[in-house]
């Protein structure tokens, strides 16, 4: 048992080898993918904050609009008045 013992502890031993190097290979692999997912979730993320900014600044634009709006649809009703009040 000597000789086959020691062949199947140096069979045991590259096998043990090859599981290391293959689970380094395996897990570099995925610390690379991470740190590509990572920077799209960033670029993402920045994307989604920039779409965030612009929708409250039109939000605000659209209101202030509204009140340009209305304040002149009150300068053209009162200029009608004015108007008709003119008129003979």
């Amino acid at each position: 048992m000597g000789i086959y013992g020691g062949a199947v502890a140096v069979i045991a031993l590259v096998g043990l080898i090859a599981t290391k190097y293959l689970t380094s290979t395996k897990l570099q692999k995925m610390r690379k993918q991470l740190v590509e997912t990572e920077r799209e979730i960033r670029k993402i993320r920045g994307t989604l904050k920039m779409a965030v900014n612009s929708k409250a600044a039109a939000e605000i634009e659209c209101r202030e609009e509204e009140k340009r709006m209305a304040k002149t649809e009150s300068q053209i009703s009162k200029m009608d008045q004015e108007l008709n009040r003119l008129k003979p």
